[in-house]
């Protein structure tokens, strides 16, 4: 299967929508975006949307945001999903998807880049050790 990644735009919105429909269904929650809405999201550089495509269809994607920090110059990135269609898990596309966030990262000179994962969840846990995270015991709140 060849597979092509690449960082969605503000004219990328109708791809976007797919996308983030997309992974709701992976993540079996919510409904997705729709294109308004992701055109918005997408104008602003704080925003990050990368897709996997096989052909013309979305087969994966990673939604971050670029956080300034307060403590010291520059910014973060947070990997807020990443999810990959079910039919083709398993086949190196969530790995590509974070390649490329990583590398945007550093080409941008962000000091670091960090994802969230349950701790309950294997296969998210397996995943990030896989890609060589570095793990650390934090707990996180939601109100």
């Amino acid at each position: 299967m060849n597979i092509r990644i690449r960082r969605l735009a503000a004219q990328d919105a109708e791809a976007a929508a797919a996308v983030t429909q997309l992974m709701a269904r992976v993540f079996e929650h919510g409904e997705g975006s729709s294109a308004e809405r992701m055109q918005t999201l997408l104008r602003d550089a704080r925003f990050w949307l990368f897709a996997a495509f096989a052909g013309d269809a979305p087969v994966g994607g990673l939604c971050a945001h670029v956080l300034p920090l307060t403590s010291q110059h520059g910014a973060e990135l947070f990997i807020y999903d990443i999810a990959v269609a079910t039919d083709v898990q398993r086949r190196g596309i969530g790995r590509q998807l974070m390649q490329a966030a990583l590398a945007a990262a550093a080409e941008a000179g962000l000091v670091a880049t960090f994802v969230p994962a349950e701790g309950d969840d294997a296969q998210a846990l397996a995943f990030y050790r896989g890609m060589g995270g570095d793990e650390q015991a934090v707990s996180m709140f939601s109100f």
